[in-house]
């Protein structure tokens, strides 16, 4: 599988990696927040509405295109279930839309990034 990282997109967007798939799909992932703040990963308000409008951003400069890239956001933490921030990720986030899912980095990352990337 080819990864590069870095990845600059003409809408003004970087990605920190890009791979395809084994059936040539073309998948982004994005690091959301750090590891070392006191509310980390997506549980930060402004974190979680940057990501919201990269996803935006790549999604809608990319209309039509036909090998349109599926972004994945991984984070070290997850939004609470019932707050707004959840409810946010839950109007963009699944197959066909800006954000085809989210990782919440821990003992059961790499099952649900496996998940992801083998749904259509």
């Amino acid at each position: 599988m080819d990864i590069r990282p870095r990845v600059r997109h003409p809408a003004g967007v970087e990605i920190n990696f890009e791979a395809r798939d084994n059936a040539g799909r073309r998948w982004r992932f994005d690091v959301s927040g750090a590891f070392t703040t006191e509310r980390p990963g997506l549980l930060r308000t402004d974190t979680l509405w940057k990501a919201l409008g990269k996803a935006a951003a790549l999604y809608f400069s990319e209309e039509g295109e036909p090998d349109r890239p599926r972004l994945v956001l991984l984070t070290t933490d997850l939004p609470n279930p019932e707050s707004i921030g959840t409810q946010a990720l839950n109007a963009v986030c699944g197959p066909g839309r800006p954000i085809w899912g989210v990782v919440e980095m821990g003992p059961d990352a790499a099952a649900r990034l496996r998940e992801i990337t083998s749904s259509e």
